[in-house]
């Protein structure tokens, strides 16, 4: 019963010790007030309840309360209730106040005013809980199945730097307690704060439900922050596919504890440029081998090897850290050009010396102006009267008197900066208090600055003002600041030069003393950086011609001389080394290919494959192919030289074109030339480490140092926002893919028109519409043995089948494949054709032995299936049109298939006659038909696509005079080279069709067919990839044109694994992306679902296309204007269409869409009467028994 008072005192509704219910918890819920018998049902008088709960805050006034109480004020009873039950006393009235009345007791809900009867005898303290337990006021009630949320305005000054708006809110305590510590951490407050009364109090208002955590746990969710928050950081950098740069420092804490600072810099997947605090950890010691230890230990903490650069100070103990890094890094063969560009000194460090050697022979004009400001800021009524000299003077300006440290010259620049503008005021001063200029006298300066020492002041000033915006533009981290300090270093260097000769003495000996600081750090070629030289080559406003001639007017002509041979010479060792670095990369060319019927390369063809890509390189180097991408970026015309010019962008955008020169542009970019952003780490100008962060052990320090500069940065997109930006790409495909049934049926008659026309006459039309010499097709009544051989793609098959007749049927058949060798595909005729006569030798050659039962015809009839575009002149002889499939013999084209095979045959002693010559799609129909009288048209959906139909002799216009004697012939479509406007084309297909070996041409198969599919969706992820970081870093197989064979992207569309891990591992074997997150994995397979949809659709559309011309679709045909129309009995005529290639056969998903695409388009009355049959088991040797020679 107890612990629903300790709920209410404590505010702790977490703790709840035990569920009994008494009269004493009533007494805590509700406020007794005294009524009559016939009022008891009355609602309470509010008079009387303000009473209540005066009286008992006075009450409570005078009784101490631990801290905790303040979460919940106690609830205010005046007139406790008191259970008659024999574990407590019974009621009286003084308990009860004065005029109570025991019998008829009622009690009110201080939360939600509702009233019961609490009589001790008559009622007890049941419905009192009952109530408590569903008041919907109560706040310690939580459903504990409610899933339901509050809404709730969201601020719009989010800590993600999201925007106000309505969002939605539910308790969790969890989530409380990452916030708390994530206040903590950022705003640098002690642990101890959530201990303190006041903030136990926010929280019992704000939230009563959350219990304030101590100073320990808080301290543990904040150390595990900094974990949670490493992890992404390691996971974030590991997917970055760039090198990275390094900032460092060191310092002494007031513990005398040293720590070291490392700052990572890197530019990701996004071209965004990130900096982070790597470690803030302790050092033993400043030496320089101590500091290259740690930073060595860091790195391989964090996993990173591939260094760019590492910037410091000027320190000698920082060279010994360099040079041991420098070491270590090529152990791990990861440096560029054995670590040449390692070592970067912070400009700001060398600013600094400079300007402090020049200002030791500072004049006494300086020393006027400093007395004077001096003067007047050690007197409060100084200043107020020196700000009325200057509101006197109306002189408009927001500085204010700052006084110098002699020490730091930028600090003498401020003064000097802000004096000059206020010089009216300091005159009319001097003329307003006496003492001013009898004090100056008496000084070092002797006496007070005149217009003189004005105009001295002012010359210095506007000769420190190009080093202090010198060192404003080069201490940046959030933009790249390499390219800018080349600039800066020019016009430096010009003024110095300007200066040494000029007749003002005290600034031309500074200027020398400068110049001569300046030449120790970057007059030798030798010594400087030439990634500052660099860096602005890679910047495309700039270029080498601009490094070159302004090398010239700032160095002595030697020196510029042999520094622009080092920047040229480094430049092309540097693009070399990177050129040769992606050529090697072939970690990933080892893909699992069990779809494909390929198994994995053993390590000695694994070696004979690099060979074979170095060798195709070296071929492409020795003849010329291309200019080198460094030359092609050089000799392009430079950029606009604009104030909002984003180099970042550019090369984002520019990439794709110069992939080397990116790669490179990133790395080099990337390279701070300050130490600032490790520095801010401890330094007065940023925030200095307190006593209170310094007295924790150094594993916390580093843990809140580092949690906090990641939590205050710009975070990395997460995997939700960069799946909304592909999203819009995906929207974008889909809508461009679209395949709607009016646009289908807009395909529909664009393919009966085409085919009208091609039939009409040669040329006439995009489809060849090619004539078979084909007049009649197999019945199902044939008998005996026939040969074929299938020579279609990268493989070619010999088969030989026994046919029994009607009954019988297919009584046997043998089917034998070979591969073609890759080099036989772009070799001779004479070499194709006489290893292909050389297995036909051999499959004949052991007929005999295997069947014995079986006696060859004394001379065999052999069906050539020939697959690609062939202008037949008769039924066993083409003309060969042109190559695909990656087929590339020259003295082929032009000249008859049938006599190279012949002859091929003759030279292997083979005595066998070629009785016809046909293509895979007449085979599939002729197959079709043997099957089923009703089959009409056969198409083929592989690695390539045609079909073919048999067509009525008076609608082929241009072959009139053609004796047939079945009054029709089999027409060749080639519809693979349909086209139309309705088709939906995408960019990925322009950009496919453009970098093809045969642009313009085969446009509908590039849309649908196996060739093809897997590349636009390998194009789709690499764009994804460009526009986000999504998939990761893009990987150099992701950028390899049809890496991605169809088969795979079958087997990843049709992953039904619940994590799709079919799909992750294809990414990951054959693509490069890895660790990829399940919903990254979903939008893949809708990607492929996206272009499947419409390829089916889309072939569907060609499939009812061929019924229209023949009027098989309920509409009529298109035909000449002496062909008859199609009889009302043909509307509803069986038709079968026979559909074979493996796109079709084994791809279920493409099926399926296909199937479903057919029947929308000839709608419900006619859709089941036409039938799509597939595995017809054979194909093309049925034309030699029809074909009698």
């Amino acid at each position: 019963m107890r612990h629903l008072e300790h709920e209410i005192i404590n505010g702790e509704g977490n703790d709840v010790p035990s569920p009994r219910v008494d009269t004493e918890t009533a007494r805590q819920q509700f406020t007794a007030q005294q009524h009559d018998e016939a009022a008891a049902t009355a609602q309470p008088q509010p008079a009387r309840a303000r009473q209540t709960v005066q009286q008992h805050d006075e009450a409570a006034t005078a009784q101490p309360q631990h801290t905790d109480q303040l979460a919940v004020p106690q609830p205010p009873v005046s007139e406790p209730i008191q259970s008659h039950n024999s574990s407590h006393g019974s009621l009286n009235n003084d308990e009860m106040g004065p005029g109570f009345r025991e019998k008829y007791p009622s009690a009110i809900c201080k939360y939600c005013g509702m009233s019961y009867k609490c009589g001790a005898k008559k009622n007890g303290t049941s419905v009192l809980w009952a109530h408590i337990s569903r008041c919907r006021k109560y706040p310690f009630n939580t459903p504990k199945d409610s899933k339901q949320s509050l809404l709730s305005f969201k601020s719009a000054k989010e800590p993600s730097g999201g925007t106000s708006g309505l969002t939605y809110h539910k308790f969790d305590a969890g989530s409380i307690r990452k916030a708390l510590s994530f206040m903590v951490i950022v705003d640098e407050l002690p642990f101890k704060f959530v201990e303190g009364i006041g903030f136990r109090h926010f929280c019992g208002v704000i939230e009563p439900r959350f219990n304030v955590p101590s100073r320990i746990t808080v301290a543990k969710d904040c150390f595990e922050t900094y974990l949670t928050e490493k992890r992404k950081l390691k996971n974030v950098l590991k997917r970055c596919n760039s090198r990275v740069s390094l900032t460092t420092d060191t310092w002494t804490s007031i513990q005398q504890i040293n720590y070291m600072c490392l700052t990572v810099h890197f530019i990701d997947n996004n071209w965004k440029l990130h900096k982070r605090i790597l470690n803030f950890c302790p050092i033993s010691s400043h030496k320089g081998d101590d500091i290259g230890k740690e930073i060595e230990k860091c790195l391989l903490d964090w996993g990173l090897e591939n260094v760019m650069c590492i910037t410091v100070d000027n320190a000698s103990s920082n060279d010994t850290a360099i040079g041991y890094m420098r070491r270590k890094i090529n152990g791990w063969k990861t440096g560029v050009l054995k670590g040449r560009f390692l070592h970067m000194r912070c400009v700001a460090h060398i600013v600094n010396l400079v300007v402090s050697d020049g200002l030791k022979t500072v004049n006494e004009s300086v020393q006027r102006v400093r007395h004077a400001v001096r003067f007047i800021k050690q007197s409060p009524a100084r200043l107020q009267r020196f700000k009325k000299c200057v509101l006197d003077e109306k002189i408009n300006t927001k500085k204010g008197l700052c006084l110098d440290v002699p020490t730091r010259w930028n600090s003498t620049y401020l003064m000097l900066n802000a004096a000059i503008e206020l010089q009216d005021a300091f005159e009319r001063y001097s003329g307003e208090d006496p003492h001013y200029v009898v004090d100056l006298n008496e000084r070092d300066g002797k006496g007070s600055p005149d217009s003189d020492d004005w105009n001295n002041v002012r010359r210095l000033s506007e000769f420190l003002q190009a080093f202090y915006d010198l060192t404003l533009h080069v201490s940046g981290s959030l933009y790249v600041s390499l390219n800018l300090f080349f600039h800066e270093l020019v016009s430096v260097a010009v003024l110095m030069k300007d200066l040494v000769s000029s007749d003002d003495v005290d600034m031309c000996l500074m200027a020398c003393r400068m110049k001569e600081k300046y030449e120790k750090y970057w007059g030798d070629p030798e010594k400087i950086n030439l990634l500052i030289f660099i860096a602005v080559v890679l910047d495309p406003r700039y270029k080498l011609d601009y490094v070159e001639w302004m090398i010239t007017e700032i160095y002595d002509p030697i020196v510029a001389s042999k520094l622009v041979d080092n920047v040229k010479v480094a430049l092309n060792a540097l693009y070399e080394e990177y050129r040769v670095s992606s050529g090697n990369d072939v970690n990933r060319e080892e893909v699992s290919s069990s779809k494909d019927g390929k198994t994995p390369l053993s390590p000695k063809h694994k070696k004979i494959e690099v060979l074979k890509s170095k060798y195709k390189k070296h071929k492409c180097e020795r003849d010329g192919d291309a200019k080198i991408e460094l030359d092609k970026y050089l000799e392009e015309d430079t950029a606009e030289d604009i104030d909002e010019f984003d180099i970042l962008s550019w090369w984002k955008f520019n990439c794709s074109r110069f992939p080397t020169v990116g790669r490179i542009a990133r790395d080099v970019l990337v390279v701070p030339v300050s130490t600032v952003a490790s520095e801010s780490a401890f330094s007065t100008r940023g925030r200095v480490l307190d006593q209170f962060r310094s007295s924790l052990t150094p594993r916390v320090v580093e843990g809140l140092v580092c949690a906090q500069n990641w939590l205050r940065a710009s975070p990395f997109p997460s995997i939700e926002e960069c799946l909304e930006e592909v999203e819009l790409l995906e929207e974008e495909l889909e809508e461009a893919c679209g395949t709607p049934v009016s646009r289908l049926k807009q395909v529909v008659d664009a393919m009966a028109v085409e085919m009208h026309a091609g039939l009409a006459s040669e040329g006439g039309s995009k489809l060849k519409m090619l004539l078979t010499f084909v007049d009649k097709l197999p019945i199902g009544s044939e008998k005996g043995i026939y040969y074929a051989l299938d020579l279609g793609g990268t493989n070619f098959r010999v088969l030989r089948v026994q046919l029994g007749g009607r009954r019988s049927g297919i009584v046997r058949q043998d089917v034998e494949r070979k591969p073609i060798p890759e080099h036989l595909m772009t070799s001779s005729s004479e070499d194709l054709f006489d290893f292909i006569a050389t297995s036909l030798k051999e499959f004949f050659d052991q007929e005999n032995d295997k069947d014995s039962d079986i006696s060859p015809a004394p001379r065999r009839e052999l069906g050539f299936t020939f697959s690609f575009p062939v202008k037949q002149t008769s039924v066993s002889s083409g003309i060969l049109m042109k190559w695909t499939k990656g087929f590339s013999i020259q003295d082929m084209v032009g000249n008859d298939v049938c006599e190279f095979l012949h002859q091929a045959m003759s030279r292997q002693g083979l005595d066998m006659h070629i009785a016809a010559l046909v293509n895979d799609t007449v085979g599939t129909l002729a197959l079709g038909h043997y099957n089923d009288e009703d089959t009409v048209a056969a198409v083929i959906i592989g690695t390539g696509t045609n079909a073919c139909y048999f067509e009525r002799a008076d609608a082929i216009i241009k072959s009139q005079g053609f004796p047939t004697s079945s009054g029709g012939m089999v027409v060749n479509m080639e519809w693979g080279n349909f086209w139309s406007s309705h088709l939906p084309r995408t960019s990925y297909d322009i950009e496919l069709d453009a970098e093809s070996p045969n642009p313009n041409d085969q446009g509908f198969e590039k849309m649908i067919s196996g060739m093809y599919l897997g590349e636009i969706v390998r194009r789709v992820i690499l764009r994804m990839s460009k526009e986000s970081d999504v998939f990761g870093p893009i990987s150099s197989n992701l950028c390899k044109a049809f890496i991605l064979r169809t088969p795979l992207m079958s087997t990843m569309h049709e992953d039904e694994s619940p994590e799709l891990e079919v799909v992750a591992r294809i990414l990951d074997e054959v693509l490069g992306i890895s660790d990829v997150p399940l919903k990254v994995r979903k939008l893949v397979v809708n990607i492929c679902d996206v272009v499947t949809r419409r390829a089916a659709r889309l072939a569907a559309a060609g499939i009812v296309g061929i019924l229209k011309k023949i009027g098989r679709d309920g509409s009529g045909a298109v035909a000449s204007s002496r062909a008859k129309g199609p009889s009302s009995s043909n509307r509803l005529r069986r038709t079968v269409v026979a559909v074979e290639g493996g796109l079709y056969s084994n791809y279920r998903m493409f099926r399926e869409y296909l199937n479903d695409a057919v029947a929308e388009i000839l709608g419900e009355e006619l859709a089941p009467y036409v039938i799509l049959k597939d595995r017809l088991s054979i194909s093309w040797p049925l034309f030699l028994k029809l074909n009698i020679l």
